[in-house]
């Protein structure tokens, strides 16, 4: 009987302590389970804090004037990016045309390399659509900052008269443009363009680079364009480039035969008759063959700032608008962008204004940039198609 009382005390002692252990034990989890918890809500909040601090401060809304262009002056203005849209897209298709053949440059056999004897035997090739980029470096490393000589062979199809006559000093006996001891354009038969510069101490010579020139195929690069050419494969290739570029060159003539006309339909809208830009001359404006208007914003023939007009694309104005690290804002109804004091992208509608300065003036701070841009006709812009 006492053995059986006995018994029946030990198991309640033994199931208390056990029934203590598993609640310290699991006190002591909940416990660290809060600890854990408050240290991830600390630094949840230490960053929340960090991004608010890190985040651009809003700047602050801008309005813009009433628009005084007439519907025939919106409608000009409109028909000119309309035509240079066009423009522009045939432009871009013979460039397509231009990558698809350059694929087949590397394949072609060609004199633009190095002669197999040459002493120079780290070399880096690089094709692009009319040229070869041809480096040399002193070591198999082939780090750049190191390399000696620095080649560009180009085929010049549309040289002008103007540019022939630059290669007026001599160079290993051929026409050249030349700087003593550091590079050298030489022009050889067949408009083709051997250039070199001399990028290391230890070559800063007219000898080395005569030398490195001599290690090229000379005579092979001058007979491309015979008759009897070792290189039919190569020829065609590069009369082919010249048949695209030749369209490309008529695009872009169009867009110099419509700039007096362009230029005329966009001086309405750079109004500056009050404002921040009261007294700055906006008359220095440029049609590019990008479909874009630049003007150099001047005081007294001083250039201050730059501004473009053209579609949202061209000004890569949709990069910026879409970088939540940027400083955003309105200026109107618009959105704008700010890049610490040297740039202000606005998109309009069918078009966008950027504002940028990159050396000391007036005109070096965001917020003149940006009262800069709302300044000018915006609504009118906004209107064009």
């Amino acid at each position: 009987m006492k053995i059986t009382k006995f018994l029946v005390a030990f198991l309640i002692i033994a199931i208390s302590f056990t029934a203590c252990g598993k609640k310290k034990a699991s006190e002591k989890a909940d416990t660290k389970k809060v600890e854990v918890e408050k240290k991830v809500e600390k630094k949840v909040d230490k960053k929340a804090d960090t991004e608010k601090k890190e985040s651009p401060k809003e700047a602050k809304a801008l309005t813009i004037k009433k628009s005084k262009a007439s519907n025939e002056q919106i409608k000009k203005l409109s028909e000119i990016f309309a035509y240079g849209d066009k423009l522009a897209e045939e432009r871009k298709n013979y460039q397509k045309e231009i990558y698809e053949l350059s694929r087949e440059f590397k394949n072609l056999k060609t004199p633009f390399l190095l002669k197999k004897d040459s002493k120079y035997k780290y070399v880096k090739v690089n094709y692009f659509s009319n040229s070869m980029w041809v480096t040399i470096y002193p070591t198999e490393k082939k780090v750049d900052k190191e390399k000696l000589f620095w080649i560009i062979i180009s085929y010049r199809d549309q040289l002008s008269d103007i540019l022939r006559k630059s290669y007026r000093k001599k160079f290993a006996g051929y026409p050249a443009s030349h700087s003593k001891d550091n590079w050298a354009w030489i022009l050889l038969k067949g408009d083709i363009e051997f250039k070199i510069s001399a990028t290391a101490k230890s070559v800063k010579s007219d000898k080395a680079m005569e030398e490195v020139f001599n290690m090229f195929d000379i005579k092979g690069i001058e007979s491309i364009f015979n008759k009897k050419t070792k290189y039919p494969k190569l020829k065609k290739y590069l009369l082919k480039y010249k048949e695209i570029n030749t369209k490309i060159t008529v695009v872009n003539n169009k867009f110099k035969e419509k700039e007096k006309e362009a230029v005329e339909a966009i001086k309405p809208f750079l109004t500056n008759e009050e404002g921040i830009l009261k007294g700055y001359d906006l008359n220095q404006i440029t049609f590019s063959i990008s479909n874009t208007f630049l003007i150099s914003v001047k005081k007294d023939k001083k250039s201050v700032f730059m501004m473009n007009i053209g579609r949202p694309s061209a000004l890569g104005v949709l990069f910026y608008l879409n970088n939540k690290k940027l400083l955003h804002s309105k200026i109107g109804d618009f959105d704008a962008t700010t890049v610490k004091d040297s740039l202000v992208m606005v998109k309009l509608n069918s078009l966008a204004v950027k504002a940028s300065v990159y050396f000391k003036t007036e005109f070096k701070n965001a917020e003149k940039l940006r009262e800069a841009v709302a300044s000018i006709d915006l609504e009118g812009l906004a209107k064009v198609k």
